[in-house]
């Protein structure tokens, strides 16, 4: 007799993992902030088990924060890289010819869009990593006391056998040592 049970593999499904939600600090600071947490704020009132309540609360919350983070702020990283194209585009235009009035001012404006994009950008990177630092930094700590408090460990008795008798407390030791 055999105790093995078949295994189905099948290589078509594609699961895609769902993305993190992640809370920004800034996002506090904007305008329609507080409006959007109220308006994500509401639960089907059938729903009488508070634990549940609570989840179903915070779950809309997050993807309505989501959204609105993503309609509000939108990728970063693409807006940077548009506006800095945009800005190439004008500085190879003055080369050949003098740029007009509407030119120049969207070359300034769009200098000063990069300039709080870069400076927004890197407010997110210093508290991800700060995030980062709390969780993975706590782990080296432990590991730290560990090896710190290693050698006492290693080095305490906690009992003897002394002519068939099993001694624990301190004071018994010590005089059990002594005889010895």
């Amino acid at each position: 007799m055999s105790d093995h049970c078949l295994l189905f593999l099948s290589l078509e499904e594609h699961i895609l993992p769902q993305k993190r939600f992640w809370f920004e600090l800034f996002w506090v600071k904007l305008e329609g902030f507080l409006d959007a947490v109220q308006e994500a704020w509401v639960c089907d009132p059938r729903i009488v088990d508070p634990f549940h309540q609570l989840d179903v609360l915070l779950r809309n919350t997050m993807r309505a924060l989501s959204a609105w983070g993503e309609k509000k702020i939108g990728n970063i990283k693409l807006q940077i890289a548009v506006a800095k194209l945009v800005i190439l585009r004008l500085d190879c235009a003055q080369e050949g010819r003098l740029l007009s009035a509407e030119e120049r001012w969207l070359r300034g404006m769009l200098k000063h869009v990069v300039l709080g994009l870069a400076s927004l950008e890197r407010t997110i990177a210093r508290q991800r990593s700060h995030i980062r630092w709390l969780t993975e930094g706590d782990a080296n700590t432990q590991l730290f006391h560990l090896v710190a408090n290693g050698r006492k460990t290693k080095n305490f008795i906690p009992a003897i056998l002394v002519n068939g008798q099993t001694i624990t407390d301190q004071r018994g030791k010590e005089e059990a040592f002594f005889q010895a």
